[in-house]
């Protein structure tokens, strides 16, 4: 699924960024860009050429951002929500046999009945640690086996939602591997669409 995602987003992005940004701007700044790098290859023995030069660079790269400032308040909220979805999938791993997690629930009034109620391979290590200032109440859980498990938080003796602090997924972050297969579909379909 993250390699879908990853794909479809590169896609999106270099149809807004194609749709929103002339062609013959991007080439006409590469061209710039390029043209004082080599200033700055040729030159590099005179230190005021040098110095212009990497002005002119600087002032291509500005005109670059704002040529794909469009595209990026396009892109902003949509990226956002995908990255807030992926990265609550991805950027942690479910609870195995032996892991420890903290559990949270909110607190109204620091002095109200609660109540965690497990069933399954899982164990409450703690009682109710409540932090009024955060309006909060945590629980130390631990899991003793691989089968599902079940956690009811109970306060006022109705049933509340629960937050489950997961451990961190192992490995490189799924952002990295996001970026390389979202850049390389969104290159490849830049190259299709400029032909």
């Amino acid at each position: 699924m993250l390699i879908a995602c990853a794909i479809l987003t590169g896609i999106a992005t270099a149809i807004v960024a194609r749709w929103t940004t002339p062609r013959s701007a991007w080439q006409l700044l590469w061209n710039r860009i390029y043209a004082r790098l080599l200033e700055l290859r040729l030159f590099f023995d005179e230190p005021g050429l040098v110095w212009r030069a990497q002005a002119g660079i600087l002032r291509e790269n500005v005109r670059l951002m704002l040529l794909v400032l469009p595209t990026l308040l396009i892109l902003a909220a949509p990226a956002t929500w995908l990255y807030m979805r992926l990265d609550a999938i991805y950027s942690v791993r479910p609870l195995r046999a032996g892991d420890v997690a903290v559990v949270t629930g909110r607190l109204d009034d620091a002095t109200e009945a609660v109540e965690l109620r497990a069933s399954g391979p899982v164990r409450v290590e703690s009682p109710p640690v409540r932090v009024p200032r955060e309006q909060q109440v945590a629980w130390r859980i631990r899991i003793s086996g691989t089968q599902p498990f079940t956690l009811r938080y109970v306060r006022k003796g109705r049933p509340a939602p629960l937050r489950i602090e997961y451990p961190p997924a192992a490995g490189i972050h799924w952002t990295i591997w996001f970026f390389i297969v979202s850049t390389l579909s969104a290159v490849l379909t830049l190259r299709i669409v400029r032909r």
